[in-house]
This record gives structure tokens, sequence and C-alpha cells, in this order.
């Protein structure tokens, strides 16, 4: 069938269960009417997602799968039609599944976009109906970078979700890795990566990733977040059970040299009495390193205190018997 290579991919990254749901999900779409044309079908799938607007509890959840099911539907009855059409079907499918909680589901959804993207349409003989580049405009490639990368993203998070550390790394590495994504997804990708670095105390690495989204940041306000992430992970690293005593200072005295920086740069922006400023001074009071140096500062305090107070009976002299 045509989701083939969609196994094969999933059985390689050690994820046979979304074989599985995918191949439920295609099942049930067979069910929904077959309309005249793809645009059609997903005019349907659009309308049905609208027209739930609102709705709560058991309606809503009927509602998304109900969606979700008409988007794959799209796919599975018109298979050979437009390549960008065809991904941004199984994303919004992914994003009924994922609302819903069906974790394998949305995951399969979001694997389908990745194989359309790399070339991975089949239909029902084996026959390759796609080729990703072929015939895309510009616009049209950088469309299918945003698709691409997000589907990535997506399965990047479903993984962390589900503490799937080493998987949730990859998925974001491949969306970073997508050549034709614009700046705001490559900068999701940087972001994601370094957080989660972060979380499983890969403090060298997410350092790096920090800054590289911190020089990537698009406005100043997304350079103050990815500057608060690197200095915090400086401190992370200060602090490790690894980092000797030359470690810890240096990772300290970088975290410090991270605030400093950032207060040079944006010494006029804070005063701009517009959007940009405002957005910024926002940024900037939220940013959780200034806190964390504090506390340090105080336990360094404390300790130069203590020592000081042990000073005069470490040298007072022994009395003679």
């Amino acid at each position: 069938m045509w989701w083939v290579a969609l196994s094969f991919a999933m059985l390689q990254l050690g994820q046979p269960e979304i074989v599985v749901a995918a191949g439920q999900a295609r099942a049930e779409a067979q069910a929904i009417d077959k309309s005249f044309d793809a645009q059609a079908q997903m005019q349907l799938a659009k309308a049905r997602r609208s027209s739930m607007k609102g709705a709560k509890g058991a309606e809503r959840e009927a509602g998304y799968w109900a969606s979700a099911v008409a988007y794959a539907a799209v796919g599975v009855h018109w298979p050979d039609a437009g390549l960008l059409l065809l991904m941004e079907a199984a994303y919004r499918e992914g994003e009924c599944w994922r609302v819903l909680g069906e974790s394998g589901r949305a995951v399969g959804a979001f694997a389908e976009v990745c194989s359309l993207a790399s070339g991975g349409g089949f239909d029902e003989n084996g026959r390759k109906l796609i080729s990703p580049a072929r015939g895309l405009s510009r616009k049209e490639t950088s469309e299918r970078g945003v698709w691409h990368a997000r589907a990535w993203l997506e399965r990047g998070h479903c993984a962390r979700r589900g503490e799937i550390w080493l998987r949730a790394l990859t998925c974001y590495s491949k969306a970073l890795a997508v050549r034709a994504a614009p700046l705001r997804q490559k900068n999701d990708a940087r972001e994601w990566l370094a957080k989660t670095h972060f979380k499983v105390a890969n403090w060298q690495e997410a350092v790096e990733f920090f800054g590289d989204w911190a020089e990537h940041a698009e406005t100043p306000a997304e350079k103050v977040r990815a500057r608060d992430g690197q200095a915090r992970a400086w401190l992370g690293l200060a602090s490790s059970a690894e980092a000797d005593a030359t470690i810890s200072a240096h990772g300290l005295a970088q975290a410090q040299q991270c605030m400093v920086s950032l207060q040079t740069e944006m010494a006029t922006l804070v005063r701009d009495p517009g959007k940009e400023g405002e957005s910024v001074r926002k940024a900037l009071a939220r940013m959780v390193t200034p806190g964390l140096l504090a506390e340090q500062a105080v336990t360094a305090e404390v300790s130069i205190a203590s020592l000081a107070e042990a000073k005069p009976a470490s040298k007072a002299r022994p009395q003679s018997p």
C-alpha cells in the first residue's frame, strides 16, 4: 500500500506502534465518502473542524476524532494530489490526534508529512508518486520546508512529553536540518534542542544550543530568552556533580558575563517607549538567571563568613600542658 515507505521508516526508528496506528487511521478514512477532487476533500475536512468550535466534553472529542479521519481521507482517496496539500492534510490530522491524546496516531500522521517531504508518496502498487522538489516554485519549496520542519518538531514534542529524550533530541535535530525551513522553524528547533539538553543535564550542549538560538534570534526579546537560558545552563554546569573548582568558577563567570553583555546590548532598547521596548522589558523581567546569581552570591557570602569565623580557632596556639 501507499504507506509502505512510512512503515519501513518507523520500524527503522524503533517505533512499530506508529505503523499500527497509521494503518488504523487509514482504514477508518476509507469509510469517508470520496469527493470530486482533492481540494474538495480538504475543504470538507476543514469545514468539519471549523464546525466544532466551542464544543466541549464528549462532543469536542467526537468532533476532533471525525476531523482527524476527514483529514486522513484526503491522502487515502487522493494519493496523487499535490505535495503541499497532502502534507498539510497529514499535519492537520496529526494536530487533531494530538489534542485527543492519541500520541501514536499523531506521530504517525506527522511521520507521514516527513515521508512525503522526502519523496515517500506511493500508490497502492508501490509506484513512487511524488518527487518533493519537482515543479515547486521557490515559495512552494519554502512552504514544504515549513510543514516538514513543523512535523519533526511535533514528533519531538510527542517524544519529549513521553520522556523519550534521545528520540526527542533526534527529531529536533531533524527539524533544524531541514534546509528549506524558514528561520522561525529553525529557531524553534534550536530552542527545544537547548531546553531538552538542559532538562537532561547535558549542560555543555545546552549552552551551545542556547547560544546558537541567541545568535539567530529574530527579535531582541527572543534573544533575551535565549541568553537567559544559556546563563542558566552555565550555572547548571557550575553546580554539576562532575564539576571541579575550576569548572565551577568558569561556569559562574560565564553566566555573569552573559548577563553583563545582555544588559549592555539591551541598554538602549529598554528605554524605548514603543512595542519593541515594552517586549524587551517584559522579557528581562521574566528572566530567571538574576535570581539564581543572587542566590549564588548569598551562598558565597555565607561560606566566606563561616570561614572567617573559623579562622581564629584554626590559628590558636596549643596551650602548654
